[in-house]
């Protein structure tokens, strides 16, 4: 799956807000959760997801998944992370500055990517480059 077919399924999946997040080297940030679900596709480098289900790393061509509430820690490789994605909010839910921006200070200067708790993320392996 190439880019345009991955923004294609966010779209037609409901996630309205699609954008390509690089994030640098970094250690884990402080647990957190959103109150949107996440979809992302990998293009470069790797990040490791870590909730109470354990920890998974994500390189190009992978996609996470996390939903709404998950709670989670993220660590970036050191070669930092590139990787588009997308966010979907449940009805009602409003988007303000406190539900688009984590807690911590560290994710702060992070360009303020989230994603949420819950069970572990699950990847869905695509064609490596």
């Amino acid at each position: 799956m190439d880019v345009a077919e991955f923004e294609a399924s966010l779209q037609r999946d409901g996630f309205s807000e699609i954008t390509t997040k690089s994030l640098p080297h970094s250690p884990p940030n402080s647990d957190h959760a959103h109150v949107f679900d996440v979809r992302a596709l990998v293009l470069e480098g790797a990040i490791t997801l870590t909730t109470d289900g354990g920890s998974r790393t994500y390189r190009a061509g992978d996609v996470f998944v996390m939903k709404s509430g998950q709670e989670h820690t993220e660590a970036v490789d050191a070669a930092g992370v590139r990787y588009v994605v997308g966010r979907r909010y449940s009805a009602g839910v409003e988007k303000t500055a406190s539900t688009l921006h984590s807690v911590g200070p560290e994710d702060e200067s992070r360009g303020g990517h989230e994603a949420p708790r819950g069970p572990a993320p699950t990847v869905a392996p695509l064609g490596r480059k």
